[in-house]
């Protein structure tokens, strides 16, 4: 059954109630489209309902379009991101197409298709993000409604800007060491043999920044490879030297994965406690003080005990509730990623905290705690 047709006003308004729970969301002004700032970057949103694409030989196939509108020819010259977001009412599931990508098309013509499929909104569920490739290479991120606030907070992961400034200065050094590679098929590339893009890699990865890694190593071999997905370059990273490197901020401590046997899940690999020396680890400088309106404080040197802290005191349900994600899970989550067991801590009643990120992270998620749960609690980074 195809999803219902909603009203203009009601689909921003279906928005607008889900991001207003959010303290760094502001909505400026307009219909459809409409103007928001989130997280103080301003962004124009337009969303349509999908319906059905009409293909006798695809009838699952649905799309949202793209009209001619006066106001689309000053955005399209603007520097303002235009997400454009179908809506699939009988599922509360939206879709969302590379921005990048549909900014270009404004106005191009009459009417400019976006297509998804109705069995990849029918198998969305709740906290989890679907990336689906089309057989036209558009890869559009598929979520529940419910998720919006952690899309915008991730939305540069799913639609990295390959011409940002480092990524141009690293194609600029290392063009030149480009050579034929072996270990592609199909247009993807599947191991990478270039020593000095490796070098600028493995700092990146042991820090922990692994979007940004991907996106180092997608604008080195400059869009050589468009089949790629983000799911194919952060595995391609995860081949460096045979075997994925993790980082631990709160021991300095970079680890090695166990080895993949050929029948296992490369996403399922079991992290065992190997020091892996050659990358030096970055001396901890600072930790976190949260201070209640009682006068209780926590101050730990582990930072990822005082993130756990905090959200054991809030209460493990009320943050699960939040819908704060990390690494790909809920903060708070019954479910173990074998990737990340080591970082999420074991709570009580089958819950687990996820607790791998950087400090400047840890202190944006326990001020989301705080504000949405109206804690008043004061946050503050203090040399140690």
């Amino acid at each position: 059954m195809m999803p219902e047709t909603i009203q203009p006003e009601t689909l921003r308004d279906l928005i607008l109630k889900v991001l207003n729970q959010y303290s760094g969301f502001h909505y400026i002004d307009g219909l459809q489209p409409f103007s928001i700032i989130f997280d103080e970057k301003k962004y124009y949103i337009y969303i349509k309902n999908l319906s059905s694409a009409y293909f006798k030989d695809r009838p699952d196939t649905t799309r949202a379009q793209l009209p001619i509108r006066d106001e689309f020819e000053q955005i399209k010259l603007s520097d303002i991101p235009f997400i454009f977001l179908g809506y699939d009412s009988n599922n509360d599931v939206l879709v969302c197409w590379n921005f990048h990508v549909v900014k270009n098309r404004l106005n191009e013509k009459k009417s400019v298709s976006f297509y998804s499929r109705q069995y990849f909104q029918d198998e969305v569920v709740t906290d989890e993000f679907l990336r689906k490739e089309l057989k036209n290479a558009d890869r559009p991120v598929l979520f529940k409604r419910k998720n919006l606030i952690e899309f915008f907070q991730n939305i540069n992961t799913f639609f990295p800007i390959n011409e940002d400034k480092d990524s141009i200065e690293l194609v600029k050094e290392t063009k030149k060491t480009i050579t034929e590679n072996p270990f592609v098929e199909n247009g993807k590339i599947f191991k990478i043999i270039e020593q000095d893009l490796i070098d600028k890699l493995k700092p990146t990865i042991a820090s922990g920044r692994q979007f940004e890694a991907a996106k180092q190593a997608e604008a080195f071999y400059n869009n050589k490879y468009p089949k790629m997905t983000l799911k194919d370059w952060f595995n391609l990273l995860k081949r460096i030297n045979d075997e994925p490197i993790l980082y631990n901020e709160d021991s300095n401590e970079a680890y090695l994965s166990e080895p993949l046997s050929e029948n296992s899940n490369e996403h399922k690999a079991q992290i065992t406690p190997r020091p892996y020396a050659v990358i030096p680890s970055k001396r901890k400088t600072h930790i976190l003080r949260v201070t209640y309106p009682n006068g209780d404080i926590i101050e730990n040197r582990i930072v990822s005990q005082t993130l756990f802290e905090v959200v054991v005191g809030a209460g493990l349900e009320r943050v699960r509730n939040l819908g704060i994600m990390l690494n790909g899970c809920n903060l708070v989550s019954n479910t173990v990623i074998p990737t990340y067991k080591r970082s999420q801590k074991p709570a009580g009643d089958g819950l687990y905290i996820m607790t791998c990120c950087d400090t400047n992270t840890k202190q944006k998620i326990i001020q989301q705690i705080s504000d949405a749960l109206d804690l008043n609690l004061v946050i503050e980074k203090i040399s140690i």
